[in-house]
Protein backbone atom coordinates (compact mmCIF):
# COMPACT_ATOMS: atom_id res chain seq x y z
CA UNK A 1 0.00 0.00 0.00
CA UNK A 2 2.94 1.81 1.07
CA UNK A 3 4.77 1.35 -2.23
CA UNK A 4 1.07 2.33 -4.14
CA UNK A 5 0.82 6.06 -2.26
CA UNK A 6 4.36 6.70 -3.39
CA UNK A 7 4.23 5.55 -6.74
CA UNK A 8 0.98 7.50 -7.19
CA UNK A 9 2.85 10.77 -5.30
CA UNK A 10 5.97 10.53 -8.13
CA UNK A 11 3.56 10.53 -10.92
CA UNK A 12 2.03 13.62 -9.44
CA UNK A 13 5.38 15.37 -9.21
CA UNK A 14 6.34 14.35 -12.94
CA UNK A 15 2.90 16.14 -14.07
CA UNK A 16 3.62 19.33 -11.81
CA UNK A 17 6.55 19.84 -13.03
CA UNK A 18 5.74 19.51 -16.66
CA UNK A 19 3.33 22.08 -15.83
CA UNK A 20 5.58 24.42 -14.55
CA UNK A 21 8.18 24.06 -17.74
CA UNK A 22 5.07 24.26 -19.81
CA UNK A 23 4.05 27.68 -18.10
CA UNK A 24 8.11 28.71 -17.90
CA UNK A 25 8.22 28.24 -21.72
CA UNK A 26 4.87 30.17 -22.44
CA UNK A 27 5.88 33.22 -20.99
CA UNK A 28 9.68 33.12 -22.99
CA UNK A 29 7.86 32.44 -25.77
CA UNK A 30 5.43 35.60 -25.54
CA UNK A 31 8.52 37.81 -24.55
CA UNK A 32 10.51 36.87 -27.01
CA UNK A 33 7.38 38.30 -29.67
CA UNK A 34 5.91 34.79 -30.41
CA UNK A 35 2.25 34.73 -30.86
CA UNK A 36 -0.50 33.18 -28.65
CA UNK A 37 -0.98 30.53 -30.51
CA UNK A 38 2.90 29.79 -30.72
CA UNK A 39 3.29 30.72 -27.32
CA UNK A 40 0.64 27.65 -26.22
CA UNK A 41 1.97 24.78 -28.32
CA UNK A 42 5.44 25.91 -26.90
CA UNK A 43 3.83 25.29 -23.60
CA UNK A 44 2.43 22.02 -24.40
CA UNK A 45 5.96 20.84 -26.09
CA UNK A 46 7.74 21.74 -23.15
CA UNK A 47 5.42 20.31 -20.25
CA UNK A 48 5.37 17.08 -22.09
CA UNK A 49 9.43 16.63 -22.82
CA UNK A 50 9.45 17.85 -18.65
CA UNK A 51 7.31 15.06 -17.94
CA UNK A 52 9.04 12.18 -19.84
CA UNK A 53 12.51 13.41 -19.29
CA UNK A 54 12.16 12.71 -15.26
CA UNK A 55 10.94 9.12 -14.88
CA UNK A 56 13.78 7.95 -18.39
CA UNK A 57 16.45 9.75 -16.16
CA UNK A 58 15.06 8.76 -12.56
CA UNK A 59 15.18 4.86 -14.02
CA UNK A 60 18.49 5.09 -16.15
CA UNK A 61 20.08 6.34 -12.54
CA UNK A 62 18.43 3.22 -10.76
CA UNK A 63 19.50 0.72 -13.69
CA UNK A 64 22.98 2.42 -13.29
CA UNK A 65 23.09 1.08 -9.38
CA UNK A 66 22.02 -1.98 -9.71
CA UNK A 67 24.39 -3.30 -12.29
CA UNK A 68 27.23 -1.44 -10.87
CA UNK A 69 27.00 -2.81 -6.94
CA UNK A 70 30.11 -2.54 -5.24
CA UNK A 71 31.61 -4.85 -2.36
CA UNK A 72 30.97 -2.52 0.39
CA UNK A 73 27.42 -2.35 -0.19
CA UNK A 74 24.78 -3.76 2.70
CA UNK A 75 21.06 -4.72 2.66
CA UNK A 76 19.32 -2.70 4.73
CA UNK A 77 17.73 -4.33 7.77
CA UNK A 78 13.67 -4.04 8.91
CA UNK A 79 14.21 -2.78 12.57
CA UNK A 80 14.37 -5.98 15.04
CA UNK A 81 12.70 -6.81 17.87
CA UNK A 82 14.32 -5.64 21.05
CA UNK A 83 17.24 -7.81 22.34
CA UNK A 84 17.31 -9.84 19.34
CA UNK A 85 19.92 -10.19 16.69
CA UNK A 86 18.60 -9.14 13.35
CA UNK A 87 21.79 -10.03 10.85
CA UNK A 88 21.60 -9.08 7.37
CA UNK A 89 23.57 -11.14 4.60
CA UNK A 90 26.08 -8.25 3.35
CA UNK A 91 26.16 -8.08 -0.57
CA UNK A 92 28.86 -9.78 -2.01
CA UNK A 93 30.06 -11.59 -4.75
CA UNK A 94 27.85 -14.36 -6.23
CA UNK A 95 29.37 -17.75 -6.15
CA UNK A 96 31.22 -19.07 -8.71
CA UNK A 97 28.79 -21.61 -11.14
CA UNK A 98 29.28 -25.02 -10.97
CA UNK A 99 31.25 -26.56 -13.29
CA UNK A 100 30.42 -28.78 -16.24
CA UNK A 101 29.62 -32.68 -15.31
CA UNK A 102 29.66 -35.35 -17.88
CA UNK A 103 26.60 -37.05 -15.72
CA UNK A 104 23.77 -37.88 -18.39
CA UNK A 105 19.90 -37.80 -17.09
CA UNK A 106 17.00 -39.36 -17.89
CA UNK A 107 14.37 -36.58 -18.09
CA UNK A 108 10.61 -36.99 -17.62
CA UNK A 109 9.18 -33.66 -18.98
CA UNK A 110 5.46 -32.90 -17.91
CA UNK A 111 3.37 -30.09 -19.21
CA UNK A 112 -0.40 -30.00 -21.11
CA UNK A 113 1.44 -27.04 -23.41
CA UNK A 114 2.24 -28.42 -26.83
CA UNK A 115 4.87 -25.63 -27.64
CA UNK A 116 6.63 -25.98 -24.20
CA UNK A 117 6.87 -29.85 -24.35
CA UNK A 118 8.28 -29.03 -28.08
CA UNK A 119 10.59 -26.28 -26.57
CA UNK A 120 12.02 -28.23 -23.69
CA UNK A 121 13.81 -30.53 -25.29
CA UNK A 122 15.25 -28.45 -27.43
CA UNK A 123 16.59 -26.31 -24.72
CA UNK A 124 17.63 -29.21 -22.29
CA UNK A 125 19.53 -30.57 -25.28
CA UNK A 126 21.86 -26.75 -25.72
CA UNK A 127 22.58 -27.57 -22.05
CA UNK A 128 23.84 -30.72 -22.26
CA UNK A 129 20.47 -33.30 -21.18
CA UNK A 130 19.23 -34.86 -24.77
CA UNK A 131 17.60 -37.60 -23.11
CA UNK A 132 14.90 -36.56 -22.54
CA UNK A 133 10.76 -37.52 -22.37
CA UNK A 134 7.66 -35.58 -22.68
CA UNK A 135 3.77 -36.13 -21.67
CA UNK A 136 0.89 -33.90 -21.18
CA UNK A 137 -0.32 -34.71 -18.13
CA UNK A 138 -0.10 -36.41 -14.68
CA UNK A 139 -1.72 -39.39 -15.26
CA UNK A 140 0.48 -39.82 -18.40
CA UNK A 141 3.55 -39.20 -16.09
CA UNK A 142 2.36 -41.83 -13.81
CA UNK A 143 1.80 -44.11 -16.40
CA UNK A 144 5.42 -43.36 -17.84
CA UNK A 145 7.23 -43.58 -14.57
CA UNK A 146 5.40 -46.85 -13.36
CA UNK A 147 6.66 -48.81 -16.95
CA UNK A 148 9.62 -47.41 -17.28
CA UNK A 149 13.20 -49.90 -16.82
CA UNK A 150 14.92 -47.27 -14.16
CA UNK A 151 13.94 -44.54 -12.16
CA UNK A 152 13.93 -40.85 -14.08
CA UNK A 153 16.90 -38.92 -12.76
CA UNK A 154 15.48 -35.46 -13.56
CA UNK A 155 11.53 -34.46 -13.56
CA UNK A 156 10.50 -31.07 -15.05
CA UNK A 157 6.25 -30.66 -13.82
CA UNK A 158 4.24 -28.11 -14.93
CA UNK A 159 2.78 -26.51 -11.67
CA UNK A 160 -0.51 -25.36 -13.35
CA UNK A 161 -2.46 -28.39 -15.38
CA UNK A 162 -6.04 -29.38 -16.04
CA UNK A 163 -7.14 -32.57 -13.30
CA UNK A 164 -3.73 -33.44 -11.54
CA UNK A 165 -1.56 -30.25 -11.38
CA UNK A 166 2.14 -30.04 -10.31
CA UNK A 167 1.76 -30.10 -6.92
CA UNK A 168 -0.25 -32.84 -6.52
CA UNK A 169 1.77 -35.14 -9.14
CA UNK A 170 5.32 -33.78 -7.11
CA UNK A 171 4.04 -35.30 -3.88
CA UNK A 172 2.75 -38.41 -5.81
CA UNK A 173 6.26 -38.86 -7.17
CA UNK A 174 7.90 -38.44 -3.96
CA UNK A 175 5.33 -41.60 -2.56
CA UNK A 176 6.80 -43.58 -5.55
CA UNK A 177 9.73 -46.32 -4.80
CA UNK A 178 13.42 -45.10 -6.62
CA UNK A 179 11.82 -41.57 -6.86
CA UNK A 180 12.60 -40.04 -2.63
CA UNK A 181 15.95 -38.66 -4.18
CA UNK A 182 15.00 -38.05 -7.65
CA UNK A 183 15.91 -33.86 -8.58
CA UNK A 184 12.15 -32.76 -9.38
CA UNK A 185 11.73 -29.45 -10.62
CA UNK A 186 8.79 -26.99 -11.10
CA UNK A 187 8.40 -24.97 -14.47
CA UNK A 188 6.03 -21.89 -13.82
CA UNK A 189 4.73 -18.91 -15.16
CA UNK A 190 3.36 -17.96 -11.71
CA UNK A 191 4.70 -15.89 -8.99
CA UNK A 192 2.32 -16.55 -6.34
CA UNK A 193 5.12 -17.54 -3.43
CA UNK A 194 2.03 -19.65 -1.71
CA UNK A 195 2.41 -22.06 -4.58
CA UNK A 196 5.87 -22.09 -4.68
CA UNK A 197 5.72 -23.03 -1.09
CA UNK A 198 3.35 -25.21 -1.44
CA UNK A 199 5.53 -26.74 -4.50
CA UNK A 200 8.81 -26.94 -2.01
CA UNK A 201 6.87 -28.64 0.53
CA UNK A 202 5.57 -31.72 -1.71
CA UNK A 203 9.42 -32.37 -2.53
CA UNK A 204 10.63 -30.06 -4.78
CA UNK A 205 14.09 -29.57 -5.32
CA UNK A 206 13.99 -26.12 -7.56
CA UNK A 207 11.69 -24.23 -9.93
CA UNK A 208 12.12 -22.35 -13.37
CA UNK A 209 10.12 -19.40 -14.40
CA UNK A 210 8.07 -19.13 -17.83
CA UNK A 211 9.05 -17.68 -20.33
CA UNK A 212 12.59 -19.78 -20.31
CA UNK A 213 15.83 -18.11 -20.14
CA UNK A 214 18.41 -20.58 -21.45
CA UNK A 215 21.16 -19.48 -19.19
CA UNK A 216 18.69 -19.36 -15.82
CA UNK A 217 17.33 -23.28 -17.32
CA UNK A 218 20.85 -24.73 -17.72
CA UNK A 219 21.95 -23.38 -14.39
CA UNK A 220 18.81 -25.62 -12.69
CA UNK A 221 19.68 -28.03 -15.15
CA UNK A 222 23.66 -27.77 -13.86
CA UNK A 223 22.56 -28.21 -10.34
CA UNK A 224 20.18 -31.41 -11.13
CA UNK A 225 23.43 -32.91 -12.31
CA UNK A 226 25.42 -32.14 -9.69
CA UNK A 227 22.76 -33.50 -7.51
CA UNK A 228 22.41 -36.78 -9.42
CA UNK A 229 26.18 -37.57 -9.46
CA UNK A 230 25.83 -37.44 -5.45
CA UNK A 231 23.03 -39.70 -5.31
CA UNK A 232 25.03 -42.47 -7.73
CA UNK A 233 28.10 -41.96 -5.65
CA UNK A 234 26.11 -42.06 -2.49
CA UNK A 235 24.56 -45.58 -3.78
CA UNK A 236 28.14 -46.77 -5.04
CA UNK A 237 29.29 -46.53 -1.79
CA UNK A 238 31.30 -43.49 -2.71
CA UNK A 239 32.52 -40.09 -1.47
CA UNK A 240 30.86 -37.69 -4.10
CA UNK A 241 32.60 -34.57 -2.83
CA UNK A 242 34.76 -33.42 -5.13
CA UNK A 243 33.52 -34.44 -8.10
CA UNK A 244 31.28 -31.35 -9.25
CA UNK A 245 32.20 -28.17 -7.49
CA UNK A 246 29.89 -26.83 -4.83
CA UNK A 247 27.78 -30.10 -4.81
CA UNK A 248 24.73 -30.54 -3.31
CA UNK A 249 25.24 -31.64 0.85
CA UNK A 250 24.76 -35.69 1.53
CA UNK A 251 23.36 -34.49 4.78
CA UNK A 252 20.53 -33.83 2.92
CA UNK A 253 20.75 -37.76 1.74
CA UNK A 254 21.39 -39.15 5.01
CA UNK A 255 18.51 -37.04 6.54
CA UNK A 256 15.97 -38.37 4.29
CA UNK A 257 17.28 -41.63 5.89
CA UNK A 258 17.03 -40.66 9.02
CA UNK A 259 13.29 -39.16 9.52
CA UNK A 260 11.10 -40.84 6.45
CA UNK A 261 8.16 -40.84 8.40
CA UNK A 262 8.95 -37.07 9.00
CA UNK A 263 9.71 -36.31 5.90
CA UNK A 264 6.55 -38.32 4.17
CA UNK A 265 4.12 -36.13 6.76
CA UNK A 266 5.87 -33.05 4.52
CA UNK A 267 7.55 -31.32 7.37
CA UNK A 268 10.58 -31.46 6.09
CA UNK A 269 12.11 -30.76 3.25
CA UNK A 270 16.21 -31.23 2.01
CA UNK A 271 18.73 -28.84 2.95
CA UNK A 272 19.47 -28.11 -1.03
CA UNK A 273 15.66 -27.53 -1.86
CA UNK A 274 15.26 -25.00 1.37
CA UNK A 275 18.72 -23.01 -0.01
CA UNK A 276 16.88 -22.95 -3.58
CA UNK A 277 13.45 -21.54 -2.08
CA UNK A 278 14.86 -19.30 0.13
CA UNK A 279 17.43 -18.09 -3.12
CA UNK A 280 14.53 -17.48 -5.42
CA UNK A 281 11.73 -16.19 -3.19
CA UNK A 282 10.31 -12.85 -4.96
CA UNK A 283 12.22 -9.77 -4.37
CA UNK A 284 8.77 -9.00 -2.55
CA UNK A 285 8.60 -11.79 0.16
CA UNK A 286 12.81 -11.38 0.19
CA UNK A 287 12.14 -8.41 2.79
CA UNK A 288 10.35 -10.27 5.36
CA UNK A 289 11.79 -13.57 4.82
CA UNK A 290 14.04 -15.17 7.69
CA UNK A 291 16.02 -17.68 8.71
CA UNK A 292 16.66 -19.74 12.37
CA UNK A 293 18.47 -22.31 13.20
CA UNK A 294 17.55 -24.94 15.76
CA UNK A 295 19.47 -27.36 17.50
CA UNK A 296 19.04 -30.23 19.57
CA UNK A 297 21.52 -29.68 22.57
CA UNK A 298 22.43 -33.81 23.30
CA UNK A 299 23.54 -34.72 19.76
CA UNK A 300 26.54 -37.50 20.39
CA UNK A 301 24.77 -40.27 19.06
CA UNK A 302 23.96 -38.60 15.59
CA UNK A 303 27.95 -38.84 14.50
CA UNK A 304 26.55 -42.96 14.59
CA UNK A 305 26.15 -44.35 11.26
CA UNK A 306 22.76 -45.95 12.63
CA UNK A 307 21.63 -43.40 15.88
CA UNK A 308 19.36 -45.36 18.43
CA UNK A 309 15.81 -45.76 17.43
CA UNK A 310 15.59 -43.37 21.12
CA UNK A 311 17.69 -40.49 19.20
CA UNK A 312 15.69 -40.77 15.90
CA UNK A 313 12.63 -40.58 18.22
CA UNK A 314 13.47 -37.36 19.38
CA UNK A 315 14.32 -36.09 16.42
CA UNK A 316 11.17 -36.59 15.08
CA UNK A 317 9.55 -35.13 18.31
CA UNK A 318 11.31 -32.31 17.67
CA UNK A 319 10.37 -31.30 14.11
CA UNK A 320 6.68 -31.77 15.31
CA UNK A 321 7.14 -29.25 18.18
CA UNK A 322 8.71 -27.19 15.55
CA UNK A 323 6.16 -27.30 12.87
CA UNK A 324 3.08 -26.53 15.66
CA UNK A 325 5.34 -23.66 16.42
CA UNK A 326 6.06 -21.92 12.97
CA UNK A 327 2.44 -23.26 11.00
CA UNK A 328 0.68 -20.22 11.80
CA UNK A 329 2.67 -18.09 9.87
CA UNK A 330 3.31 -20.63 7.16
CA UNK A 331 7.23 -22.29 6.88
CA UNK A 332 9.74 -24.22 5.29
CA UNK A 333 12.28 -26.52 7.14
CA UNK A 334 15.00 -29.18 6.37
CA UNK A 335 17.05 -31.01 8.82
CA UNK A 336 20.88 -29.83 8.23
CA UNK A 337 21.98 -33.17 9.82
CA UNK A 338 24.15 -33.00 14.00
CA UNK A 339 20.59 -32.42 15.45
CA UNK A 340 19.80 -29.27 13.44
CA UNK A 341 16.87 -28.39 12.22
CA UNK A 342 16.64 -24.95 9.14
CA UNK A 343 13.52 -22.76 9.16
CA UNK A 344 12.31 -19.84 7.03
CA UNK A 345 9.39 -18.29 6.88
CA UNK A 346 7.85 -15.20 5.66
CA UNK A 347 6.14 -13.45 8.44
CA UNK A 348 6.84 -10.41 8.95
CA UNK A 349 7.16 -9.81 12.78
CA UNK A 350 10.69 -10.99 12.95
CA UNK A 351 10.19 -13.23 16.16
CA UNK A 352 12.29 -13.36 19.57
CA UNK A 353 14.97 -16.30 19.39
CA UNK A 354 14.61 -17.20 23.43
CA UNK A 355 10.48 -16.65 23.07
CA UNK A 356 10.44 -19.58 19.72
CA UNK A 357 12.60 -21.49 21.80
CA UNK A 358 10.77 -21.38 25.22
CA UNK A 359 7.61 -22.43 22.44
CA UNK A 360 9.52 -25.77 21.51
CA UNK A 361 10.56 -26.72 24.59
CA UNK A 362 7.27 -26.51 26.10
CA UNK A 363 5.47 -28.63 23.29
CA UNK A 364 8.14 -30.57 24.16
CA UNK A 365 7.57 -31.48 27.88
CA UNK A 366 3.99 -31.29 27.45
CA UNK A 367 3.97 -34.09 25.03
CA UNK A 368 6.64 -35.93 27.79
CA UNK A 369 4.28 -35.63 30.00
CA UNK A 370 0.79 -36.55 28.11
CA UNK A 371 2.46 -39.75 27.13
CA UNK A 372 3.47 -40.83 30.48
CA UNK A 373 6.23 -43.24 29.12
CA UNK A 374 9.02 -44.09 31.49
CA UNK A 375 12.19 -42.52 29.57
CA UNK A 376 14.76 -40.11 29.79
CA UNK A 377 13.93 -36.80 29.56
CA UNK A 378 12.68 -34.77 27.38
CA UNK A 379 15.03 -33.18 24.21
CA UNK A 380 16.03 -29.86 25.19
CA UNK A 381 16.69 -27.24 22.12
CA UNK A 382 18.26 -24.45 21.96
CA UNK A 383 17.15 -21.64 18.70
CA UNK A 384 19.86 -18.65 17.44
CA UNK A 385 18.49 -15.50 16.61
CA UNK A 386 16.64 -14.73 12.81
CA UNK A 387 18.86 -14.08 10.12
CA UNK A 388 17.55 -11.93 6.94
CA UNK A 389 19.03 -13.02 4.01
CA UNK A 390 19.14 -9.52 2.30
CA UNK A 391 18.83 -10.37 -1.38
CA UNK A 392 18.21 -12.42 -4.11
CA UNK A 393 21.05 -15.60 -4.80
CA UNK A 394 22.18 -18.64 -3.93
CA UNK A 395 25.10 -17.48 -1.94
CA UNK A 396 22.95 -15.37 -0.01
CA UNK A 397 21.08 -18.02 1.14
CA UNK A 398 23.62 -20.58 1.86
CA UNK A 399 25.22 -17.23 4.30
CA UNK A 400 22.52 -17.11 5.89
CA UNK A 401 21.75 -20.60 6.91
CA UNK A 402 25.57 -21.02 8.08
CA UNK A 403 25.04 -17.44 10.09
CA UNK A 404 21.33 -18.86 11.58
CA UNK A 405 23.44 -22.29 12.64
CA UNK A 406 26.28 -20.45 13.94
CA UNK A 407 23.92 -18.31 15.73
CA UNK A 408 22.26 -21.46 17.11
CA UNK A 409 25.37 -23.24 18.40
CA UNK A 410 26.75 -20.07 20.25
CA UNK A 411 22.79 -20.18 22.21
CA UNK A 412 24.20 -23.86 23.21
CA UNK A 413 27.25 -22.28 24.21
CA UNK A 414 25.40 -19.31 25.87
CA UNK A 415 23.16 -21.77 28.18
CA UNK A 416 26.43 -23.67 29.78
CA UNK A 417 28.26 -20.42 30.32
CA UNK A 418 30.86 -20.59 27.60
CA UNK A 419 29.71 -18.17 25.58
CA UNK A 420 28.87 -14.50 26.71
CA UNK A 421 24.82 -13.14 26.08
CA UNK A 422 24.90 -12.34 22.20
CA UNK A 423 25.07 -8.55 21.51
CA UNK A 424 22.16 -7.20 19.30
CA UNK A 425 23.77 -6.66 15.45
CA UNK A 426 22.16 -4.00 13.79
CA UNK A 427 22.89 -3.98 9.42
Amino acid sequence: MATVAGDCVMVLGYVVVGMVGGAVGFVASLTLGASFWSAILTYGLVGSISTLILPIARLASDSAQHVTPTNADTATSVTPVAGQVDHVVPNGAEAAPLPATDVKMRILAVDDDPFILELVPKIAAKVGCPDITTVNSGADALAMIAQADKPFDCLLLDINMPGMDGIELCARIRATPGYDEASIIMLTAMTDTDYLERAFIAGANDYTSKPFDITEFGERMQIAQAWTAVRRADLRGEDGRGMVGNDPSRDSLRASKLLPGVVKAHLLINEDALQNYLARLPSSDQVSAYVMAIALDEVAELADAQPSAEVLTGLARVAVAIDDVFKVDGYVMAFADEGRFIVVSRAHNLPAAQVIEAAIQDRLDKEQMETGAERRDPPQVSVGNAVRPGGRSSQRARMAVNSAVHLAEARQLQKIGIAPPIPAIRA
